[in-house]
């Protein structure tokens, strides 16, 4: 087990760790401390398919480095506090378009690139600091259905710690409501900003503003 007390500021022993263990991994906290010689020094064991980091000061790009290496193992991710999760993350984790086939649903070209095709549960718990909407595009592309080689996710819980995700709550929300397990908050004393309508999101950005017209004298 790898503790919560832990502080990975830079990520590189997490990284390191994993290209050398292949060990069941559950990182939450155990009150203890580790080196990372100690790490270093782990025996190799089956392939890791859970992750659970809490309290962890892992950056995006150690974080994604991590779920490249765990890519065909890994079947839960969980992430709560800290750790960031940015768009760079968030869109490596986006499946690619999938093209319908008749009773199956087949990959297009880019199947193998497609990372963690054994994903079924997925919590991120105030760590999410990429661009609205674009989580929710990210949950729903790995809910196909009869995809070969690609496991469906089965469980999500999300929890924002900032207002702007009306979008990403608006989604997830309708996911959730049509069979998706799990379930969608705001951190405690976070109030969720109001979803721009569809018009507010079509409109375009060079439309110059109408001033009023001065007062009459």
């Amino acid at each position: 087990m790898l503790p919560g007390s832990r502080q990975w500021h830079q990520g590189d022993d997490l990284v390191q760790f994993f290209r050398r263990s292949g060990l069941i991994l559950d990182a939450e906290p155990a009150g203890l401390a580790i080196s990372a010689q100690a790490l270093m020094s782990v025996t190799r064991g089956p392939p890791i398919s859970h992750i659970s980091l809490r309290n962890c000061n892992i950056p995006s790009r150690s974080l994604g480095s991590c779920v490249k290496l765990l890519s065909e193992s890994l079947r839960e991710l969980i992430v709560i506090d800290k750790a960031t999760i940015d768009n760079e993350l968030v869109k490596l984790l986006t499946l690619p378009d999938l093209v319908d086939n008749g009773q199956h649903i087949e990959a297009t070209n880019e199947q193998e690139s497609m990372l963690c095709p054994k994903l079924e549960h997925l919590t991120l718990v105030n760590c999410i600091n990429a661009t609205d909407g674009l989580t929710s595009q990210m949950i729903k592309s790995r809910l196909i259905r009869n995809c070969e080689n690609l496991q469906q996710l089965k469980s999500v819980r999300i929890e924002f710690s900032q207002s702007a995700y009306a979008e990403d709550f608006y989604q997830l929300e309708k996911m959730l409501k049509e069979g998706l397990n799990g379930g969608v908050s705001m951190k405690k004393g976070v109030t969720l900003a109001r979803r721009k309508t569809h018009f507010e999101r079509l409109a375009p950005a060079n439309v110059p503003v109408l001033q009023p017209p001065p007062l009459w004298m």
